[in-house]
């Protein structure tokens, strides 16, 4: 018998270990890691919970309806609803269970949570979106691919903006998991990438709008002012190369500062470019542009905006002027290694709109409760503020109103009301097999330009679609009209 009592032992402490390293182990998942548990979307139960309670509205500024749920007959309890599909998919996101929350959905998911049993006190999410501009704006960019953005400069409150091409997320809602699976399928494999949006999520290089930005360095760093003159000429031709960079359509152009903005000669803000130098980078990495290094790319901080998906802009890389001087000055016209999204665009527009200041932009204005109380206001801080000095700004902002006025912004022109704005018809890469392809078109803006309610910054991907030839396929001819018939609806709506 007493030759048993070793390997008894061991058992009995083999066992203990294991029950030991059992609690352990529960102990992790049902404390350390509960809520880690609680909230993977990959947790069937959490998910079947979030599908079985009731879930707030999702509204306009103009009570405007564009998510709400209504019961089903599944285990589900309720199926989510986006009644205007299309028009505010990227914004509205959806609530899938598939792939999880998208967009508002996601962001304010804990915001429009109900509780079981009170189908009928639930909490909302207003938006800043109008109703009525957001329809104009999808009608305004048509067959178009491309976005409008528009904001209160002031704020930072997203009043319309949208993508073409867009996405109905009625489809990848549905509690099919075998339907929601196709229409995902088909949606993140279109080429056209209609899930994502280009007023946010892609960058593009902005081209002569970007002259705000080199005109705002240039009298920063003190190197020009409105009455700086520049020579006449054809190109200018950066140090390190022998390609030369022309003034759209070639013909020759200088003078002021102003007069080159109005103009929008290539030639003097490709040499304000060089003439900044590595100060360039420091410069617009003000605005936004540049700051960290991504798989050897330069970009900025993603704007804070309100969902996820926002990218930062790029710029040259820091201190790299002496071995890469052709990409500052190209930087100077919007094109090289600079590139921004719609959204940014509109940023440093509002920032010579604020003097300065660059808000922080949100699509989502207010959270109620059941009762219609505000429990919280969004983007009520700027992002960045003495971006650069007041004075300089105003400096830009007459540039602005002088290109609407009598310069190549003159399509957007409003009676009774100044919109200060710049074109910019942007080189687009053009597909290894094709030996041109037409360029982007924009335009940005604000208005009124001494009191500014309104930025407006329309963006026409690749813009002349084949019906235009490149030369008319401009920012001026394609995007300005398009701010023009924006503002009018906003002013008419006071």
């Amino acid at each position: 018998m007493s030759e048993l009592v070793v390997p008894i032992r061991r058992v009995a402490k083999f066992v203990y270990i294991l029950f030991f390293v059992l609690v352990a182990q529960l102990t992790y998942l049902q404390v350390v890691r509960a809520d880690d548990l609680k909230n993977d979307k990959f947790n069937v139960r959490t998910v079947i919970n979030e599908f079985a309670r009731p879930r707030g509205d999702i509204i306009t500024s103009d009570n405007q309806v564009v998510a709400y749920s209504q019961p089903s007959k599944d285990e589900l309890k309720f199926q989510r609803i986006y009644p205007q599909g299309p028009l505010y998919g990227h914004i509205t996101g959806f609530q899938s269970i598939l792939v999880g929350n998208t967009g508002v959905e996601s962001a304010y998911n804990s915001a429009l949570r109900g509780r079981r049993g009170e189908e009928q006190n639930v909490p909302r999410v207003v938006l800043s979106i109008n109703s009525e501009i957001q329809t104009l704006i999808a009608e305004q960019l048509g067959s178009n691919i491309g976005a409008i953005v528009v904001m209160q400069p002031s704020t930072g409150s997203i009043i319309g903006m949208y993508s073409n091409p867009t996405f109905d997320p009625n489809l990848v809602a549905v509690h099919s998991s075998s339907e929601a699976q196709k229409a995902y399928t088909t949606l993140v494999q279109d080429e056209e990438k209609p899930s994502v949006s280009r007023a946010f999520s892609e960058r593009y290089p902005p081209g002569s709008t970007f002259k705000i930005v080199t005109a705002a360095s240039a009298i920063e760093a003190g190197i020009a002012d409105a009455e700086r003159e520049f020579p006449q000429a054809f190109s200018f031709t950066p140090p390190l190369t022998d390609k030369k960079i022309q003034n759209f359509g070639g013909g020759a152009c200088g003078g002021t500062l102003q007069r080159s903005f109005r103009q929008s000669c290539n030639v003097t803000f490709a040499k304000l470019g060089d003439e900044l130098k590595d100060n360039f980078v420091t410069e617009m990495g003000k605005f936004g542009f540049g700051g960290q290094l991504q798989n050897d790319i330069n970009v900025g901080q993603a704007p804070p905006l309100d969902i996820e998906g926002a990218v930062g802009a790029t710029a040259p890389k820091e201190n790299s002027y002496a071995k890469d001087a052709p990409n500052f000055a190209f930087a100077g016209i919007g094109q090289g290694l600079v590139s921004a999204s719609p959204l940014s665009v509109a940023l440093f527009s509002a920032t010579i709109a604020n003097l300065g200041t660059m808000p922080t932009p949100h699509v989502v204005d207010r959270l109620e409760d059941a009762n219609g109380n505000v429990t919280r206001r969004i983007g009520l801080s700027p992002w960045k503020e003495n971006v650069i000095s007041p004075t300089t700004a105003a400096s830009v902002r007459d540039f602005m109103v002088d290109a609407v006025n009598r310069g190549t912004g003159t399509r957007a022109r409003l009676n009774g009301i100044q919109v200060a704005g710049k074109t910019g018809t942007a080189q687009a890469a053009c597909a290894p097999e094709a030996p041109s392809c037409p360029p982007h078109a924009w335009f940005t803006s604000f208005a009124p330009a001494e009191s500014p309610e309104y930025v407006v910054t329309v963006f026409i991907q690749r813009s002349s679609g084949g019906a235009l030839s490149e030369s008319a396929a401009t920012g001026g001819q394609l995007a300005a009209p398009i701010a023009k018939a924006v503002y009018e609806k906003l002013f008419a709506l006071r």
